[in-house]
């Protein structure tokens, strides 16, 4: 026992804890989910380049995949 409490006790707290924050990380998520704020991504197989759309709309992709305005080479 520590601090008068019970190692039982102490689970119980804990566990009801936990119920209480995934109650509010769900709360937030559907708030979020029906409210639009998330951002989309699709899979992409492995070895695929990502497509145009994702590119532009992603500054993480845009400088992994800079746009090069020269034409390719063949």
């Amino acid at each position: 026992m520590y601090d008068g409490v019970s190692s039982l006790d102490a689970l119980l707290q804990a566990l009801q804890n936990l119920d209480d924050l995934y109650g509010t990380i769900d709360g937030a998520y559907k708030q979020s989910y029906h409210e639009g704020k998330f951002q989309r991504f699709d899979e992409q197989e492995e070895g695929d380049a990502p497509t145009l759309p994702s590119v532009l709309d992603n500054p993480q992709l845009q400088q992994q995949y800079p746009q090069d305005a020269s034409p390719s080479k063949p």
